[in-house]
């Protein structure tokens, strides 16, 4: 098969995409923590149980290449997750890059609104 142009640019800027995505995160680990919500909403995250894939020194996950295949509970952070998901906290990288940036422009419409 013989690529042209177009798939060999498409490949590229979904290469650099997925870099930049990669990216945002922080590499804190939280989110290979097991989490739990309150009764009124507040995420607890476990530091007791973290993924038997991750290297608690380094924060990194030994398997990261693999990672949805090799751990059921591992999910893949998308812009919908890092939108609405409640279970990543607010420190997370995905978090402030994505969903910080959408709510003060909202709060301003509604605020100016109101006047």
């Amino acid at each position: 098969m013989r690529w042209d142009t177009t798939q060999i640019l498409n490949i590229k800027i979904l290469k650099k995409l997925d870099d930049w995505w990669e990216g945002l995160c922080h590499g804190c680990g939280k989110c290979c923590y097991e989490k739990h919500f309150l009764h009124n909403g507040t995420l607890v995250i476990d530091y007791d149980r973290p993924c038997r894939f991750l290297d608690e020194d380094t924060k990194r996950c030994r398997v990261y290449v693999n990672r949805f295949n090799a751990c059921k509970e591992c999910k893949k952070i998308t812009l919908w997750t890092a939108l609405f998901s409640p279970a990543l906290p607010p420190d997370c990288g995905y978090v402030q890059k994505i969903r910080t940036p959408f709510r003060k422009p909202f709060s301003y419409f509604i605020l100016k609104k109101r006047f």
